[in-house]
């Protein structure tokens, strides 16, 4: 069945930013909607599909697309600003 609506954007993570989320994902200190936001883009960077990765995480799939991009957009900050020694 072809895919309706509109076409969704590759995800691509540095292998920095994959470690970065994901050590906040598995981190016992970090809140929990950041875990869980961090799970979502990971899941997203392999592939998965919104619809998927809510069902997975057990989500409702409007907020999967809700959180990705912002959560995507403050980890990649964060990880920049780390990188050049700033904060």
């Amino acid at each position: 069945m072809p895919r309706t609506g509109r076409p969704k954007a590759e995800l691509i993570l540095s292998a920095d930013e994959r470690e970065q989320l994901t050590r906040y994902a598995r981190r016992a200190t970090s809140a929990q909607a950041l875990a869980l936001r961090c799970k979502i883009v990971l899941a997203c960077a392999d592939g998965h599909d919104n619809k998927s990765v809510a069902e997975d995480l057990r989500f409702d799939d409007a907020d999967v697309n809700s959180m990705l991009v912002p959560t995507y957009e403050a980890v990649s900050v964060v990880h920049h600003s780390l990188r050049k020694g700033t904060r």
